[in-house]
C-alpha cells in the first residue's frame, strides 16, 4: 500500500463510517416510519425508495419525487435525516479539505508523481545532485542531446520551478538532501535505468558523501563529482569516483589556453561547447610578463 493510500484510509476512515451510519439510520427510519397511500391505507417505503429519498435529501438536491405525500411521522423523521446527513457531510468535507492541506499528504503526492515520471523514462537517465547554475546548465546540455535527466535538490523552490523550465525533455525532480542514502534511493540511484550520478552541489563535503553512497549502493554506476579542494579529490578517487572536476583548475587551464594558444582554444571551444552556442573570438595577446591580481584558488591554478 502506497503512502498516499495509507494517509487517505487513515484520515477518511472516521468520516466514511459516520456517513455510512448516518445513511443507514436515516434509511432504516424511513422504511420503518409508516405513511399513508392515496386510498388512506398504511404504507411503508421500500429500502430502494428510502435510499433514493435520503440520497436527494442529504445532498440538498430535493427532487420531491415520492409516491405519496409524507405523513407527519415521515416528515418528522425527514427532519432528523436532513440534520443528521448534512452534519455528516460537513464533517466529511472538512476532513477532505484538511487532508488536502496536510503537508505530509502533499509531499506524498509529489513523491508518487515523481515515481510515476521516473517509471515513464524510456531509456537510461543521469541523476544530477544539485540544481544550481551548474546543475541547470548540465540538465540543459544533456537534454539537448536527448539524454534523460533526474534532479534531486534540497531547495524546494528550484524543484517547483522545473515544470516551468523550457527543457527539450521532461525532467523529474524531487526535493531532498542528497547526503541521505534513503533519499538518493528515492531519487533513483538503485533504479535499473540509472546510468550515472553527477554531484554538483556547492559543498565538497556533500559531493564526497554522494560519491561514497553512490559507489556503495550501486558499485557499477559512473560517478562524476565537482570538487574545489585537493584533499576531497583524493578521498573521492579513493572510493572509486570515476571523474572529479575541479572548476578552478579547469577554468584556469582553459584561460591559459586562450592566452597562449588562441587557435587551440577555439577548437576546444567548438568541440566541447554548449550546443547551438556562438563561438568566442580568439584573443591574441603580446608575449611578455603578466601580473596576476589575486592568488586564491583560481589565481594559483592559473599560475
Amino acid at each position: 500500500m502506497s503512502l498516499v493510500t495509507s494517509l487517505i484510509m487513515r484520515q477518511m476512515r472516521a468520516p466514511i463510517i459516520i456517513l455510512i451510519l448516518g445513511y443507514a439510520i436515516s434509511i432504516l427510519g424511513m422504511v420503518l416510519t409508516p405513511g399513508i397511500d392515496s386510498q388512506g391505507k398504511p404504507w411503508h417505503m421500500s429500502f430502494f425508495d428510502a435510499f433514493y429519498f435520503v440520497s436527494y435529501t442529504a445532498t440538498t438536491i430535493g427532487f420531491g419525487e415520492i409516491p405519496y405525500p409524507l405523513s407527519n411521522a415521515q416528515r418528522a423523521w425527514a427532519l432528523i435525516t436532513i440534520y443528521l446527513t448534512v452534519v455528516a457531510w460537513f464533517y466529511s468535507i472538512g476532513k477532505i479539505v484538511s487532508l488536502v492541506q496536510d503537508p505530509t499528504f502533499r509531499e506524498a503526492l509529489k513523491k508518487n508523481q515523481f515515481s510515476y515520471q521516473l517509471s515513464r523514462i524510456p531509456d537510461t537517465f543521469i541523476l544530477i545532485c544539485g540544481f544550481g547554475e551548474t546543475g541547470h546548465a548540465l540538465a540543459s546540455a544533456l537534454t539537448e542531446q536527448n539524454l534523460h535527466v533526474v534532479i534531486i535538490e534540497k531547495n524546494a523552490n528550484l524543484v517547483q520551478m522545473l515544470p516551468l523550465e523550457d527543457f527539450p525533455l521532461v525532467i523529474p525532480g524531487i526535493t531532498g538532501d542528497a547526503r541521505d542514502p534513503e533519499q538518493l534511493i528515492q531519487a533513483g540511484l538503485q533504479h535499473e535505468k540509472c546510468a550515472a550520478v553527477i554531484a554538483v552541489t556547492a559543498s565538497d563535503e556533500i559531493n564526497l558523501k554522494i560519491a561514497i553512497t553512490s559507489k556503495l549502493l550501486h558499485p557499477d554506476i559512473c560517478v562524476i563529482c565537482r570538487s574545489e579542494l585537493e584533499e576531497y579529490e583524493d578521498n573521492m578517487f579513493s572510493f572509486g569516483t570515476d571523474f572529479v572536476i575541479n572548476p578552478f583548475d579547469t577554468f584556469a587551464n582553459i584561460f591559459a589556453m586562450a592566452i597562449h594558444s588562441p587557435s587551440l582554444h577555439l577548437l576546444y571551444d567548438w568541440l566541447t561547447g554548449v550546443p547551438n552556442a556562438d563561438l568566442t573570438n580568439p584573443v591574441y595577446v603580446e608575449e611578455g610578463h603578466w601580473i596576476i591580481c589575486g592568488f586564491g584558488r583560481f589565481g594559483e591554478g592559473l599560475y
